[in-house]
């Protein structure tokens, strides 16, 4: 299984964390409200600055796909300019029976299969028609995946944004492609002095998948990559950082269980 980052064409930035309280609400994830909504507002022609709006999914996909959607709802009815904003996201496996499962997930002691669905998701809307992504919640209590609601410690769902925020900092955003890659996710980053940051993440939905799955990295270009760390996260670790074995042409190879992500950092 291959991933390959490209270096060429790449336009956009990796987006930035920040933590902000808004006064402002949502509609929450009622598609027929935002429909006759944004025809009312664009029937009157009222402006309109922003839309949020919400959703909760037990895998990526359904999110980003929301995304899309949203988006052209809002161009449809007029309102190219108006930022689209997803403000409140997290996993939620159901709201009867599976949510006492799914606060399990989200905040205790099954954290990572969490942890791992918000490296995913974060990964799709980094490249979806979004403008703003925040995660509900990091209070450390209710639906927090981040903080531990004891011992205020991070958990291992905290550290998706701590390597995103690293990727943040390099700047540019570097396209990627996998191939033969099932319930694979990549993002990447490059900096102006040519280092770059991989986060890659293996979510996946079924918990009797329990194999591990190699991976192998190269450039599209086909040059050896620099020096390499991993931090990875998984069943027996948090951001640990690990040795990434390199074969002959400099590519780069790495192990993940379900449920993990690792955060590889290249030097130039």
């Amino acid at each position: 299984m291959i991933v390959k980052t490209h270096s060429n064409g790449a336009s956009s930035s990796i987006g930035k964390i920040s933590i902000k309280q808004h006064s402002y609400s949502s509609l929450a994830g009622k598609v027929d409200w935002a429909e006759h909504f944004l025809a009312y507002c664009r029937d009157h022609q009222a402006p309109l600055d922003f839309f949020s709006w919400h959703v909760y999914a037990r895998t990526p996909e359904p999110i980003a796909a929301k995304c899309v959607r949203m988006r052209k709802l809002l161009d449809d009815n007029g309102f190219k300019e108006t930022e689209s904003i997803l403000n409140e996201w997290n996993y939620v496996k159901g709201w009867t029976d599976d949510w006492v499962y799914s606060r399990r997930v989200e905040s205790t002691e099954l954290n990572l299969k969490s942890a791992a669905f918000t490296a995913a998701t974060m990964t799709l809307c980094q490249s979806a028609p979004l403008d703003m992504l925040m995660y509900y919640d990091a209070r450390p209590r209710g639906m927090d995946g981040l903080f531990d609601a004891v011992t205020l410690w991070p958990m291992k769902g905290y550290y998706p944004f701590y390597a995103w925020s690293k990727m943040a900092k390099l700047g540019r955003q570097v396209r990627v492609s996998a191939s033969n890659a099932n319930a694979l996710f990549a993002t990447a980053a490059r900096g102006a002095d040519g280092r770059i940051g991989i986060l890659l993440c293996r979510y996946t939905y079924d918990n009797n998948v329990v194999a591990a799955e190699d991976y192998v990295i190269r450039r599209a270009d086909g040059k050896p990559f620099g020096e390499a760390i991993g931090h990875l996260t998984d069943f027996a670790r948090t951001y640990t950082e690990i040795p990434v074995e390199r074969a002959k042409d400099g590519a780069l190879r790495i192990q993940l269980y379900p449920d993990s992500f690792v955060f590889i950092e290249i030097e130039k």
